[in-house]
């Protein structure tokens, strides 16, 4: 083939994995979880898979565009993820905002939270002012500690970009208070 892609694994074409990719693939302090001592590790997986993989190990800010792996944003230009916290016809309600500058898929995200914590959260669409639209996702509750945690652990965001706001006449849960 011209241009010298026959060498590129796609799709189902098999990637040998060396020791340093099964590290990244499958970190040591989440193995135990995965496999027991009886079951060794793979040395070699289908090259979406690799990919899908390693994706989802790295941190958010960083992208993968146009095949190569590039670096969105330092830490201190991190993007705000808004976590606000208000009334609306008497019921504590707890908002996400931003979540789509780091690619997050919010609808996915909203039945995520749906099942890690428990609770009603719903998927809200308003359109800008200056075109396009803002994407909240709302969660039911003053749960400002608990969601933040969630957006560190499973979504990995970096916690330095979460900005809490509280409204006025809103009291949090002693166990939902966040610990930036």
């Amino acid at each position: 083939q011209e241009g010298g892609d026959a060498a590129l694994p796609r799709g189902n074409d098999p990637v040998t994995l060396d020791p340093t990719l099964v590290d990244a693939l499958f970190p040591p302090n989440q193995r135990s979880k995965l496999w027991s001592a009886d079951v060794p590790l793979p040395t070699s997986l289908p090259f979406h898979d690799v990919a899908s993989r390693l994706e989802r190990a790295l941190d958010a800010v960083w992208r993968v565009a146009g095949g190569t792996l590039r670096k969105e944003y330092t830490y201190a230009t991190l993007p705000p993820v808004e976590l606000r916290t208000y009334k609306e016809k008497g019921h504590a309600l707890t908002s996400v905002g931003g979540l789509d500058k780091y690619g997050v898929d919010v609808e996915a995200a909203a039945v995520g939270l749906k099942s890690a914590m428990g609770c009603a959260a719903r998927v809200e669409r308003t359109p800008k002012a200056a075109g396009g639209e803002t994407t909240l996702l709302v969660v039911q509750g003053a749960r400002e500690g608990t969601l933040a945690d969630y957006l560190v652990d499973a979504m990995r965001l970096h916690r330095s970009c979460l900005c809490v706001v509280q409204a006025k006449g809103v009291k949090e849960r002693s166990k939902d208070k966040l610990k930036l």
